[in-house]
């Protein structure tokens, strides 16, 4: 009895004492979620830039005769179709003539004769010729040519030298002359100095 006393004594003593705590597992860190970049998109190529144009020549200098009482220049005066303003080409072709006149100091005057086709009505055509040569007159001027050496006559579709049926014919119809009207400050051969045009203003007014 006193042995089964003293082995409940000892289970007491046993249960009774402090407890081991348990082992705590440590808190694992949070997973992070694995992110991936979107594949980038195809691109469109760049637009190929396309080179810029080739400017244009500049015109051909042009040169000047003295032919039968004439001054003929190596090719036509031109102008914007149907209107008086001249080309940059017909420009170069009149800087010629006025290079011309400014070694013939005894020319005192020179009538700039203005021809048309005869397409369009003569009205139409003698105020075309008229403006024309109210044109070429202001670039002679502005190439040096004194205003008072330059009479702007226009003739219309009354003088042609080929035939108007034709657009070759036409184009040679189409142009501008220059005549020494005055020598020295006389006129020549006693004509009068329109030569048969109508004369489209003075010169200096213009």
């Amino acid at each position: 009895m006193k042995l089964a006393a003293s082995s409940l004594l000892a289970l007491l003593v046993v249960g009774c004492g402090p407890s081991t705590p348990a082992a705590t597992r440590p808190a694992s860190a949070p997973l992070a979620l694995a992110t991936t970049a979107p594949a980038p998109g195809p691109t469109d190529p760049a637009p190929a830039t396309e080179p810029a144009p080739e400017p244009a020549p500049p015109p051909e200098p042009a040169t000047v005769e003295f032919v039968d009482n004439r001054i003929v220049p190596s090719r036509p005066v031109t102008y914007a179709t149907g209107a008086a303003d001249v080309t940059p080409d017909g420009d170069v072709v009149l800087a010629a003539v006025a290079a011309f006149l400014a070694s013939k100091e005894t020319m005192t005057q020179v009538r700039i004769e203005v021809h048309t086709d005869a397409q369009g009505s003569d009205d139409a055509n003698q105020a075309l010729s008229e403006a024309r040569a109210v044109a070429a007159a202001r670039a002679l001027i502005r190439h040096g040519v004194a205003c008072e050496r330059l009479l702007p006559v226009g003739f219309g579709e009354t003088k042609p030298i080929a035939d108007n049926r034709t657009a070759e014919g036409r184009a040679q119809n189409r142009r501008t002359e220059f005549a020494p009207v005055a020598l020295r400050g006389k006129v020549i051969g006693g004509l009068p100095p329109d030569g048969g045009g109508r004369i489209a203003g003075d010169a200096c007014a213009l």
